[in-house]
């Protein structure tokens, strides 16, 4: 049986920007994470773990952590995105490189609903932008991911096959996130055994359907149902996780499920405990951790 990693990253501590006081400081943060039993992380918003290779190395190795992936967020259907990102590029390339981490993870934008919809031109650029991004990335000798995610617009099942259909399974791929992709109304188990050779990195994440239905018949934003945990612990929630599992398996998955239990904001008392309850449930369904 191929391994499945399990790693963490800093949303599920509550950290959604690089500097904020409502979110646990990155100390505490690196602390927690590895007295919960991970190994190791990712990187989280490019700011709030140390922005340079040689202030995060140290603490990365203090904690016997390694760096599964860096993520850059932007909006890569726009005509500029590529230049306009270039140096939040190179930061997280070279932190990349020097950590070894494998993966470069490309995270659009929220935008507003009005919005959210983009033309045929717009899918052309963000296809253009993904594979410029990604061979900026290999030169370096990192693989490419793009992450659906929620009020992006690269969010339900239709438009992740559009971007599959418009993009290089040699250049890019995805990251599948199973809550994202359950709160847009998916069904994560069945799309990755269709789509699973274009799944090479993941986000491992569950959802509370009753939160969910709420969010959707009050018009909730994205952040608003987060606030309201539409995300539960992946012991609980609509996502079959054995059953995920069991078609990761089948199909010789053998790379990162990152644990991304989003919250904000949070208690700095909270994190810890479902960090660990978490990662037990991926110990019990087999996951090496």
């Amino acid at each position: 049986m191929n391994p499945i990693r399990a790693a963490t990253c800093p949303d599920s501590w509550g950290v959604w920007n690089p500097v904020d006081p409502l979110q646990t400081p990155p100390e505490r943060f690196l602390d927690e994470a590895s007295a919960a039993g991970y190994s190791a992380i990712e990187l989280g918003p490019l700011g709030y773990l140390a922005a340079t290779p040689e202030d995060l190395l140290p603490e990365l190795r203090h904690r016997e952590l390694e760096l599964t992936g860096v993520m850059l967020m932007g909006r890569f259907h726009a005509a500029q995105a590529v230049d306009d990102l270039a140096d939040s590029l190179d930061q997280l390339l070279a932190i990349a490189t020097a950590a070894d981490a494998r993966y470069l993870i490309l995270l659009p934008r929220g935008e507003p609903p009005d919005q959210r919809t983009i033309d045929g031109e717009g899918w052309r650029l963000l296809a253009e932008s993904a594979h410029t991004l990604a061979d900026r990335a290999a030169v370096r000798g990192l693989r490419t991911v793009l992450h659906p995610h929620a009020d992006t617009p690269v969010e339900s099942e239709a438009e992740i096959e559009r971007f599959l259909e418009l993009t290089d399974r040699h250049r890019v791929n995805l990251c599948l996130d199973t809550g994202h992709h359950a709160y847009a109304g998916g069904e994560p188990v069945a799309f990755v055994r269709e789509h699973r050779a274009r799944i090479e990195y993941l986000h491992l994440k569950n959802v509370d359907s009753a939160v969910l239905a709420r969010a959707r018949s009050e018009g909730w934003d994205f952040g608003e149902a987060v606030r309201n945990e539409v995300f539960c612990l992946l012991e609980e929630g609509s996502v079959d996780m054995r059953a995920l599992k069991q078609v990761l398996d089948e199909t010789a998955y053998a790379g990162w499920a990152v644990v991304e239990q989003d919250m904000y904001p949070a208690p700095f008392d909270k994190p810890l405990p479902i960090a660990r309850r978490n990662l037990a449930y991926l110990r019990e369904l087999g996951f090496d951790v």
